[in-house]
């Protein structure tokens, strides 16, 4: 109950940010009296009006104790107020539910709170958000883009044109090196996906990483000749739409570790883009790196924009006798 004390004394100048672990924000857990469900109308109208960033980390169905449902921050209306609500399941670096007392003394939630918290108290009232945002984060937020994007300059860089499909790079000793992925033409939309292991993209990274930095630019000419030295294509750099961190998991070990979780520098970043539409142009992915050739790797391809489903005619499927647990497999499977 401490994120209800906490949220209880807002609004307050001597408050720079409220991070709850496992609070029951909406329902209270017991209603003892009439003065539980007074704090908690009071809170309810903190959480809408009030200035202070609140993060609330849940622990999701591992939590036994406090339900889901009531760990969630209330919508807001004021688009201003910073609010986030964060699964331990889905937090960068965790990937896993955490139970109510585990929350306190799990390693990898207690060091980002306490990085967090460090950080909190030097910042300034616009850069708290972007502070939580950094060490506890679950994907869908990303960093601000530049308000003026870097170019490349091909006719400046040594450069090499990668064959159609997916492209896995490895052998990173050359620093500096330019790749061009070309953008398939077809008629439906596509995006880009990568994956960095070890390495970082627009600052996303695991806390440890190496030497390791890839940017990706869209790159458009009006020849289909990329060595075409009159008409060179133009290249800027790429905002994306999903940036995130995700585990690499060992196929020969459970996942995660039994007492012990992950490490706090695994994770593979996953760069995600969509392509424009299609256009007269020409158009190629340029992925640019540096490193001191100490460890990583690059994976890319196009894949069909928007998501993959399939239609399931439930009475069909009872009727034909598939197993249920076979039915359920696939089904997962699909959601991942």
């Amino acid at each position: 109950m401490g994120g209800v004390v906490a949220t209880s004394l807002l609004p307050s100048s001597n408050i720079s940010a409220v991070i709850t672990l496992s609070t029951p924000h909406k329902i209270p857990p017991a209603r003892f009296d009439r003065r539980i469900a007074a704090i908690y109308e009071n809170n309810q109208a903190v959480l809408e009006t009030a200035d202070t960033p609140i993060l609330s980390l849940c622990g999701g169905a591992t939590d036994l104790m406090v339900p889901s449902e009531s760990c969630i921050l209330p919508d807001v209306t004021n688009g201003n107020v910073y609010r986030r609500t964060i699964f331990s399941s889905a937090l960068e670096g965790c990937w896993t539910g955490v139970g109510h007392q585990v929350m306190v003394w799990c390693h990898q939630v207690r060091w980002r709170v306490a990085r967090a918290a460090l950080e909190l108290s030097a910042a300034s009232s616009v850069e708290r958000s972007f502070t939580l945002d950094r060490w506890l984060r679950d994907g869908p937020h990303l960093i601000p883009a530049s308000e003026s994007p870097a170019r490349l300059d091909l006719g400046r860089e040594s450069y090499d044109v990668l064959p159609p499909g997916p492209f896995v790079l490895h052998d990173l000793r050359k620093s500096n090196t330019v790749y061009l992925a070309p953008v398939p033409e077809v008629n439906y939309p596509i995006r880009f996906a990568a994956y960095v292991s070890e390495g970082s993209v627009l600052s996303l990274a695991p806390q440890h990483p190496s030497s390791l930095s890839v940017t990706f630019y869209l790159c458009s000419s009006s020849s289909d000749d990329p060595y075409d030295t009159s008409s060179l294509p133009a290249c800027e750099q790429w905002q994306p739409t999903t940036l995130k961190l995700i585990p690499n998991a060992s196929p020969e070990r459970p996942f995660p570790v039994p007492h012990e979780g992950v490490g706090e520098s695994e994770g593979v970043v996953v760069f995600e883009a969509v392509i424009p539409e299609r256009s007269s142009q020409h158009r190629w992915v340029a992925i640019t790196y540096s490193t001191n050739g100490e460890r990583g790797w690059i994976l890319g391809d196009f894949v069909r924009a928007g998501p993959i489903t399939r239609k399931i005619d439930v009475r069909g499927t009872c009727h034909s006798g598939l197993p249920f647990p076979k039915l359920r497999s696939r089904a997962s499977r699909f959601a991942l």
